[in-house]
């Protein structure tokens, strides 16, 4: 059997770019001030996407003179662009955007169900960009941990950390992340920290000062004065870094301010 699948892409692609006066979609992307107005066909929406097939049928389409009107302000005109493109033409291309471009693209495909975008995107990112991901580890994980869809990067993810825990604990970012956001890792069984286990660990001989509460000033401290929280913790300053009793440093950063915090262990069962 013969295939003649580029032809099909670009014929209808064509209608895409050049066939608009027979659209019967209308939809509104973006946030002011960068929205862009779509023009497209209900027909080729629906085939291609499980969300369009709902989003477009009579309980949910919002007709006007015959034309169906929905608006996705969540998604970027660029990034809507990009998928809109893959739709009528089953192509796409990732080497001219950016990496958060790409990220944006891969969150908007779980939400419109397009699987085989999703699972494209994140095959490139792991092929071409493993650099960037690994320098920008909590990037990654704020975008993508919640999205199901986005399985490959998380197992990627964890993967990393188990390996070497300090692309997590040893990033910039990491003192701002949330932490609902570290449970995955601190849940890992097979977390590797090294064949001299200083990670995170303080001297046997000042196991006492590991955590502790100077008083109602301070909030929890670690070590004498690894990590100190005195005062108005929101201020600038007022808490600081400084290696002492853990063999490690806590964090690079010498002082620094903490919106807030949350103290909490991991019990296994």
């Amino acid at each position: 059997m013969t295939k003649f699948w580029a032809t099909l892409s670009n014929d209808i692609l064509h209608i895409l770019t050049n066939g608009l006066e027979e659209f019967n979609v209308v939809i509104e992307v973006g946030e002011a001030p960068n929205t862009q107005t779509f023009h497209a066909h209900s027909i080729i929406l629906r085939a291609r996407s499980p969300y369009f097939r709902q989003a477009l049928s009579k309980n949910w389409a919002r007709k006007e003179r015959d034309v169906i009107k929905f608006s996705k302000p969540n998604i970027s005109p660029k990034v809507f662009e990009i998928i809109l493109k893959f739709i009528y033409s089953g192509t796409v291309n990732l080497m001219d955007k950016t990496m958060m471009e790409a990220l944006d693209l891969l969150i908007a495909t779980d939400e419109l169900l397009l699987t085989e975008l999703s699972d494209h995107v994140q095959e490139y990112l792991l092929h071409y960009e493993v650099g960037w991901l690994e320098d920008n580890l909590i990037t990654l994980w704020r975008k993508i941990n919640q999205y199901e869809s986005c399985r490959k990067l998380q197992e990627y993810c964890l993967s990393l950390i188990c390996k070497d825990p300090n692309f997590l604990f040893k990033s910039p970012d990491f003192l701002s992340l949330d932490s609902s956001l570290l449970v995955p890792f601190l849940k890992l069984d097979n977390l590797q920290i090294g064949e001299d286990g200083r990670l995170c660990r303080v001297s046997r001989h000042r196991s006492c000062y590991a955590i502790r509460f100077n008083g109602r000033d301070y909030g929890p401290c670690f070590g004498d004065k690894d990590l100190s929280m005195k005062g108005k913790f929101d201020q600038e300053g007022s808490c600081s870094c400084q290696k002492d009793d853990y063999f490690d440093k806590v964090t690079d950063t010498g002082s620094f301010k903490v919106d807030e915090y949350e103290v909490f262990k991991i019990v296994k069962k």
